[in-house]
């Protein structure tokens, strides 16, 4: 499609949107708009299924109640663009950036978001139904009502936390810092046996919030120099307070935890 006969279709959309003479709803089904500078445009309920998007520039542009069911988003910039009610089942959004975006009650029903950029994306009430989420930055995305049965590539707590600590009889093992990123509270006691209390911030996708923060010993390595590292562990009762972020980098939070002891002393 040359630029000419988009800026033509895209004309006659804007004036079907106004209800002017001469208007007509986009049609750009099947649409080879790879690469298309497409910031800004508006494209309220244009026709673009089956059209290939990958690579365009979609910042910013309005796609409120847009039909792009089984569009080929893959690598798409769609950073702060209107999605709302939009029709995205089936779609290619791998390595998309929709950070920002806002996709309130969009159908994503098994669409392919591996590896996209939904950091502070709006999904409220989102059909994400059988989607593939594998990869994907959740940091700071709004779930809340969205429908995530059947959703993959989505981390569970119970398989991460078998993955990466041991445990005995009484709970599990894990692993802890202090003052690296942020002072404790006065009321903690920093000494082994002491029992530590907060309240936890139930978001999964907030990948650092309130809570008693803990991690594994690689994220520790790679994430902390100089600090005295603690053996701790989470009583089996108080799994049920532990959040573990989706897709996190190595790091959780619970509610409750007992130091047991320094383990090596130094991080190397």
């Amino acid at each position: 499609m040359t630029k000419e006969q988009l800026a033509e279709i895209l004309t006659k959309h804007e004036l079907w949107l106004n209800s002017e003479s001469g208007g007509e709803k986009a049609n750009l089904r099947s649409a080879d708009l790879s690469s298309t500078d497409l910031r800004s445009a508006d494209l309220r309920s244009a026709n673009l299924r089956y059209a290939d998007l990958r690579s365009a520039d979609l910042r910013s542009a309005n796609l409120r109640s847009a039909n792009l069911r089984s569009a080929d988003l893959s690598s798409t910039d769609l950073r702060s663009a209107d999605l709302r009610s939009a029709n995205l089942r089936s779609a290619d959004l791998r390595s998309a950036d929709l950070s920002s975006a806002n996709l309130s009650y969009a159908n994503l029903r098994s669409a392919n978001l591996r590896s996209a950029d939904l950091r502070s994306a709006n999904l409220r009430y989102a059909n994400l139904r059988s989607a593939n989420l594998s990869s994907a930055n959740l940091r700071s995305t709004d779930l809340r009502s969205a429908d995530l049965s059947y959703a993959n590539g989505l981390l569970t707590a119970a398989q991460w936390l078998s993955q990466h600590f041991t445990a005995d009889e009484h709970g599990l093992i894990v692993y802890k810092v202090f003052g690296a990123f942020n002072m404790p509270p006065a009321r903690w006691e920093i000494r082994a046996g002491a029992v530590l209390t907060e309240i936890v911030n139930p978001v999964r996708c907030c990948d650092c919030a309130c809570g008693i923060n803990f991690g594994t010993l690689d994220w520790l390595r790679a994430n902390v120099k100089n600090a005295v590292i603690w053996r701790c562990r989470i009583a089996w009762i108080d799994l049920a307070d532990v959040v573990v972020p989706y897709n996190t980098d190595g790091k959780a939070r619970c509610g409750r935890l007992t130091l047991l002891e320094l383990r090596n002393g130094i991080v190397q």
